[in-house]
C-alpha cells in the first residue's frame, strides 16, 4: 500500500449509497483511478473535481483503487467547466452546449456564470426553448456549484464534519455557513449538544450568549426525544438544561427559549416546537376527518364475510362498517383475534364502495404479509413517502390509508403520513397496543387509544384456529401481566408455549441449541448484546449458528453462505431496502452478493456488505411487524425488558412458542409494566383539545 494525493476528476459514478461512494476520476496526470469514500460531504457528481488523499491498495475482486482518507471539492476552472456543465449535477445540458458554451467564453466563461448573464449564454446556443431551459437549469445551480466548496472549507475549519455539512447543505443551500454563522446552535438539528455546544465556542460564544442559554432548554428536551418522551416538566427541563450548561437556570430562560420560538409552554409541561408542531397538526388534522364523517355518513351494504368466505363475527363486522364510515378510526386486537381476515373484509368492502385502499406498514415483510392476506397492494411506509413524493402513488383519488403494526408508528412517521395525504382521505389504523411503543420519539397508537371521541373497535374473541396453538391464551396472561403455568420444552410437540428453564449464562447456549432441534425456528431476542455467549445476546447466538451451519456444509465461516438468514441493517433508497428487511442469501456474484429478500432479489455491492447482519437471531424490536410458525424467545435482563417486550416475541409466532431463561427473569419482566405507560406525551390531549375546538366552532 501507498499514500495517493492527487486532483483528480470525476468521470463514473459507480455507487452513491448510504454513507459511502464508490466512483472512477481521473487525475491532472489523465490516470483513471477507482476511488472508495466514506462519510463525505454528499456524493461526488460526475465532472466535479475533487483534492483527493488516500491509500493505494489491491482489491481482490476490483484491482487497483484508493480508500479515501480525505477529499475536498475543487472551484472548477479552466476547460474543467465544461466538464463539470456536462455532468450529472446539470440535468439536461448535456456535452454538446457546455462545448459550445467553452468555445464561445473560453476562461472567462465562469465570470459570465457568477454574473449570472442568461443573455449572454443564450447568444451563444440555438434561439430554442431546449437553450433557454438549459439555461435556466444552469444558473439555479451555478451559486451553489461556485460556493459550495468555500462552505465546505468553512465548515472544515470550525470543525463541523462532512455528514452534517451535507445536511446543512441540503437545508441552508448557499446560505448554510453564514446560518450557522449567525447560529451556531442551529447544528442541534444535526448533531448533539456536546458537539453544537463545542463548534459555538471555537465560533466565540460565551457561556452566558442568550444563543447558548436558548439552545441548551431546546437540547434537554430533544435528549428526552431519545427515551421517548415528548413532554417535560419545568423542573426537570431547567435541571436538565442546567446540567448541560453548567449553571443554573431559570423560569426567564424558558420563558425567553419560549418567546423565540425554540420550545413550547404547554398546561402539563414543555416541547420543543418541533415535536408540538408534529402533535398538534396530527391532533387537528383528526379533528378535522372525524368533523367530516359525522357530517358525511356513508351507508353501504357491507359483507358478512371476509374476502376468502369466512364468516365475520359481530366484532370484525363492526370494524368494517366503522372503517367506511369514519373517516378516522382505530382498529384494535391482540394475538389470534383476526385482524387480518378483517383487513380481507375491509377491503372488499371498499372495493364495493368504489374507495381505493393504500396499505402500509413499517417492516417489508408486515407490508408483503399484508399484501399476501388481501390481495392488494402495500408497502412500507418509506417507500410509500418516495412514491408520494416522486408521483408514482396517486392519492387525487381520496383512499383510504391502512397502516397496519401502528403500534410501532413514531409522532414523525404518522406526521409524515398525514402531511401527505390530501384532505378527505380516510384513515384506519390497526395494531395492539399490549405490543412495544415506537423505536422512533413519541407516542401514536398507544395515545390516540385514550381518547374516547376516536372511533375505533376492539376484537377480543379468539379465532377458533388461533386459539388451538395456545399461543393467544398465554400471550394474553403475558399481557396482564400474569405468568401462567407453562410447560417444559418438549422438542416433539407440535404446538403450544413451553419453557427451556436454564441459568442466565446459558441462555445463549440453549437457545442455539433448541434453533437446531427446530430448523424452521426463528429466535427473537431481547438484546443484541456484544457478542459474548454470557450477555445472553442474538448477536453470539448469530456468531454461533453461523458457525455450525458452516461446519455442517463444510462451507467456509469467514464468508458469507449460501441460505444463511440475513437481515439488512439501514435504509437504502437505492436499493429499496429498510432497516430490517430479511433475506437469505443466494450467492456470490461478480457484482455483489446475491440475496432474496422479502422486497425480491437484490445484489449488495461488497462496499455495502458492513450492513447486512446474520438473522438466525433478531431483537424483538427487529421482528415487529413479522410473524414466524415458530419462534425461540431467549430472555435476558436488560432495562428494556418488560411485559411489552415478552408479549411481542411471544406474538411472532403462529403454531410455537418456546421461552429460554431463567424462570424468575421471566416471571420479574411479566410483572414489569409496559414501556408505554411511562412516555411523557401530550398527543392524546391536543387530539381532544382540538376535537372540542372544532365541535364549538361548528355549532357557532
Amino acid at each position: 500500500m501507498s499514500d495517493v494525493a492527487v486532483r483528480a476528476t470525476v468521470t463514473h459514478v459507480l455507487s452513491a449509497g448510504v454513507r459511502m461512494a464508490v466512483f472512477r476520476a481521473d487525475d491532472d496526470g489523465h490516470v483513471r483511478r477507482r476511488f472508495i469514500a466514506r462519510d463525505l460531504a454528499r456524493p461526488p457528481a460526475t465532472g466535479e473535481t475533487w483534492h483527493i488523499r488516500g491509500t493505494a491498495e489491491i482489491h481482490p475482486g476490483y484491482g487497483p483503487q484508493v480508500v479515501v482518507t480525505d477529499m475536498k471539492l475543487a472551484r472548477p476552472k479552466g476547460r474543467l467547466i465544461a466538464r463539470l456543465l456536462a455532468g450529472q449535477r446539470f440535468p439536461g445540458v448535456g456535452e454538446a452546449t457546455a462545448n459550445k458554451l467553452w468555445d464561445a467564453f473560453g476562461e472567462q466563461l465562469i465570470d459570465v456564470l457568477e454574473a449570472g448573464d442568461a443573455e449572454a449564454l443564450l447568444r451563444a446556443l440555438p434561439d430554442d426553448n431546449r437553450s433557454r431551459a438549459q439555461i435556466k437549469t444552469i444558473l439555479l445551480e451555478w451559486p451553489l456549484v461556485d460556493a459550495e466548496p468555500r462552505i465546505l472549507a468553512g465548515f472544515d475549519r470550525v470543525g463541523i464534519p462532512p455528514r452534517i455539512a451535507a445536511k446543512l447543505l441540503a437545508v441552508y443551500d448557499a446560505d448554510a455557513l453564514d446560518r450557522i454563522h449567525d447560529d451556531p446552535y442551529r447544528l442541534l438539528a444535526f448533531t448533539s449538544w456536546k458537539s453544537a455546544d463545542a463548534i459555538a465556542r471555537r465560533m466565540g460564544l460565551g457561556e452566558k450568549d442568550e444563543r447558548r442559554l436558548v439552545a441548551a432548554c431546546e437540547a434537554a428536551l430533544n435528549v428526552r426525544l431519545g427515551d421517548g418522551d415528548t413532554l417535560m416538566d419545568g423542573n426537570a427541563l431547567r435541571k436538565a438544561a442546567a446540567a448541560l450548561l453548567g449553571m443554573p437556570v431559570g423560569d426567564d430562560v424558558l420563558a425567553k427559549a419560549s418567546l423565540l420560538g425554540a420550545i413550547r409552554r404547554r398546561p402539563t409541561g414543555w416541547q420543543s416546537s418541533g415535536t408540538a408542531l408534529m402533535e398538534d397538526a396530527i391532533a387537528q388534522r383528526i379533528a378535522d376527518e372525524l368533523a367530516s364523517s359525522s357530517r358525511e355518513p356513508t351507508v353501504l351494504p357491507l359483507p358478512h364475510r371476509s374476502g376468502d368466505g369466512v364468516n365475520l363475527n359481530a366484532g370484525q363486522a363492526a370494524a368494517v362498517a366503522m372503517a367506511i364510515t369514519a373517516n378516522f378510526s382505530l382498529l384494535v386486537g391482540g394475538a389470534g383475534t383476526g385482524k387480518t381476515t378483517t383487513l380481507k373484509a375491509i377491503c372488499r368492502a371498499a372495493t364495493a364502495a368504489g374507495i381505493p385502499v393504500e396499505m402500509l406498514a413499517l417492516s417489508g415483510r408486515a407490508a408483503l404479509r399484508m399484501r399476501e392476506a388481501t390481495g392488494e397492494m402495500a408497502r412500507t411506509i418509506a417507500g410509500w413517502l418516495i412514491g408520494v413524493a416522486t408521483g408514482h402513488v396517486d392519492l387525487s383519488t381520496l383512499p383510504m390509508i391502512i397502516i397496519d403494526e401502528a403500534s410501532m408508528v413514531d409522532l414523525g412517521s404518522l406526521y409524515r403520513i398525514m402531511l401527505s395525504a390530501p384532505a378527505g382521505c380516510r384513515f384506519l389504523l390497526v395494531g395492539d397496543d399490549g405490543q412495544l411503543p415506537p423505536v422512533g420519539f413519541g407516542l401514536t397508537f398507544h395515545a390516540l387509544l385514550g381518547v374516547d371521541a376516536i372511533p375505533r373497535t376492539v376484537l377480543t374473541e379468539v379465532m377458533r384456529q388461533a386459539a388451538a396453538s395456545g399461543i393467544p391464551a398465554t400471550a394474553q396472561s403475558v399481557r396482564d401481566g400474569v405468568l401462567p403455568d407453562l410447560p417444559a420444552f418438549d422438542a416433539t410437540a407440535d404446538h403450544g408455549v413451553s419453557i427451556a428453564a436454564c441459568d442466565a449464562r446459558d441462555v445463549v447456549t440453549t437457545a442455539v441449541t433448541i434453533r437446531r432441534a427446530l430448523p424452521n425456528a426463528q429466535i427473537v431476542g431481547s438484546i443484541k448484546g456484544a457478542g459474548d455467549p454470557a450477555d445472553g445476546g442474538t448477536a453470539a447466538m448469530n456468531a454461533a449458528l453461523h458457525d455450525a451451519w458452516a461446519v455442517a456444509r463444510k462451507l467456509n465461516p469467514l464468508t458469507w453462505l449460501r441460505g444463511e438468514p440475513v437481515i439488512w441493517t439501514v435504509n437504502d433508497y437505492d436499493l429499496d431496502l429498510w432497516n430490517g428487511s430479511l433475506g437469505n442469501v443466494q450467492g456470490m456474484t461478480e457484482n455483489g452478493l446475491a440475496v432474496r429478500f422479502d422486497e425480491g432479489d437484490r445484489t449488495i455491492p461488497a462496499e455495502l456488505l458492513e450492513y447486512l447482519e446474520p438473522a438466525w437471531a433478531i431483537t424483538t424490536h427487529k421482528a415487529q411487524g413479522s410473524q414466524f410458525e415458530i419462534v425461540v424467545v431467549p430472555v435476558t435482563a436488560s432495562r428494556i425488558l418488560d411485559r411489552a417486550l415478552l408479549y411481542t416475541g411471544i406474538t411472532r409466532a403462529t403454531r410455537r412458542v418456546v421461552l429460554v431463561g431463567d424462570p424468575k427473569i421471566i416471571r420479574d419482566a411479566v410483572r414489569r409494566p409496559p414501556q408505554a405507560t411511562r412516555r411523557a406525551t401530550y398527543l392524546a390531549q391536543a387530539v381532544t383539545d382540538s376535537i372540542i375546538a372544532s365541535a364549538e366552532a361548528e355549532a357557532a
